[in-house]
């Protein structure tokens, strides 16, 4: 199957769904939302298993209006060319210093004069 024709691409296209779904929007970008803080990290997901065929568009659009809402430097989502699978990632930023390896080096540049050289 190939639900990329479900895709909003634009913001005009996530206006329309927006006004096309109505009251039922709240409860879906909720449901999605909890369903995508579910997720394994960045792994692929067949995200439409066993959901209903008339329901596709509905979830489809709301991840759509998921991503345009997100920080980009702590999440991201991905479709698959069909848009059939979905990996979502989490980004851990971290500071060097908290990286294991980093007190090493630290100490090794401390320690320039030392015997390994």
């Amino acid at each position: 199957m190939d639900y990329s024709c479900h895709l909003l691409r634009s913001s005009e296209e996530m206006e329309l769904f927006r006004h096309r779904v109505g009251k039922v929007l709240e409860q879906a970008m909720s449901n999605i939302k909890d369903y995508i803080a579910s997720l394994p990290n960045d792994a692929w997901i067949n995200y439409l298993k066993g959901v209903p065929e008339k329901n596709i568009p509905l979830i489809i659009g709301c991840i759509c209006l998921y991503i345009d809402g997100y920080d980009c430097s702590k999440e991201s989502i991905d479709f698959n060319k069909n848009a059939t699978m979905i990996r979502y990632r989490r980004h851990e930023w971290k500071k060097v210093s908290d990286l294991p390896s980093y007190a090493k080096h630290r100490e090794k540049m401390q320690n320039n004069g030392g015997s390994e050289q």
